[in-house]
């Protein structure tokens, strides 16, 4: 459960929520380019503010690639263990799924793994019922890969908001449902119930590239970033914005191709889904101030602050070791919002 911290009383003034506290005034003007558009999504690229290059951070999927990490199964199902041998601090972004171990997981909370950590515990949940064994050839005592993509939005807030395994169970399978219709079917021998698995599909991974594929064709290569805000269905849908812009451009293939599946989804076709301004975003956000809920530690020195608005959930993490400001906000709707 999270405990109270302090007040955040100043008001949120159009898109300060993504960027300075959620909640916080900005310290400059931040910008959006867009809007870039496929079908029913809609993204547009935030340039923050503040925009600062921390030092250097690989990104979870980087260090397994590289067996620089490893991520250990415990035998309990809401905890792993996490261990960086490399010199460099590892980023583990809150909605990373794993692959392998027992059953696979998506990883709670937004976590900075120091160099040479040695093994540290890591708050997890399972993203796939009806497995506790090894899967094929995979190691059942750790994962080695990540997921091609973030867990969807809905299973994050059943983890962040709901802090519920059997909601995080019951939104994966109502997204596995929907890929399935779409034909993402796994095969027989894989009907385990995981998330990653029918994510990564054949069919649903050509069917959401048509998606990335037209909103990068609209990118301009001179266009800077530290941060994405998507749309779906015309409806405001999240919001990740990093402090480092090395970090984010990392991080947006997954961002994109996650916001496409889940966009996917949500399609019907020969429905108008409406368009989408900068002004609608704006004011979209613009509403009242931000209440801060409270923070949590999440090992070692990653910190972990929760914040509300009428509209919104907000979950800004900082690791003291790196910076004293913020390194990555993650906003979604709240579920009465929809």
């Amino acid at each position: 459960m999270w405990w109270k911290m302090q007040k955040c009383g100043a008001a949120i003034v159009v898109l300060s929520v993504l960027f300075a506290g959620c909640g916080m005034m900005t310290e400059a003007t931040d910008q959006l380019s867009g809007p870039y558009a496929y079908k029913n999504l809609t993204i547009f690229l935030v340039a923050a503010a503040g925009q600062s290059q921390e030092k250097a951070m690989l990104t979870l999927e980087e260090a397994l690639a590289s067996k620089s990490a490893v991520v250990y199964e415990t035998g309990e199902v809401e905890e792993l263990e996490v261990e960086n041998t490399s010199d460099l601090p590892v980023f583990i972004q809150s909605g990373d799924m794993v692959k392998g171990g027992r059953q696979d997981r998506m990883l709670r909370y937004d976590f900075v793994v120091s160099p040479h950590s040695g093994k540290q515990s890591i708050d997890a949940f399972c993203v796939n019922q009806g497995r506790w064994t090894k899967r094929g050839e995979e190691s059942a005592d750790k994962f080695e890969k990540t997921a091609d993509v973030l867990a969807c939005i809905s299973v994050k807030k059943a983890a962040l908001i709901d802090e519920s395994q059997s909601k995080v169970w019951s939104e994966v399978a109502k997204m596995s449902d929907k890929l399935d219709a779409l034909g993402g079917r796994l095969p027989v021998s894989d009907l385990t119930g995981s998330l990653p698995c029918a994510i990564e599909t054949d069919s649903i991974k050509y069917q959401s590239k048509e998606y990335d594929d037209a909103i990068i064709r609209q990118i301009k290569s001179s266009t800077k970033a530290n941060g994405i805000v998507v749309i779906i269905n015309g409806k405001f849908h999240s919001a990740d914005l990093y402090r480092s812009p090395d970090l984010f451009q990392k991080l947006f293939p997954k961002l994109l191709d996650g916001a496409a599946i889940e966009a996917l989804a949500e399609y019907e076709d020969g429905k108008q889904y409406p368009s989408v301004s900068v002004d609608t975003v704006n004011q979209w956000l613009a509403g009242p101030g931000a209440k801060e809920i409270g923070s949590k530690l999440i090992g070692g020195k990653t910190f972990v602050t929760k914040f509300e608005t009428e509209k919104t959930v907000c979950f800004e993490s900082k690791n003291d070791t790196l910076s004293t400001q913020w390194l990555h906000k993650t906003i979604m709707t709240k579920e009465d919002d929809k």
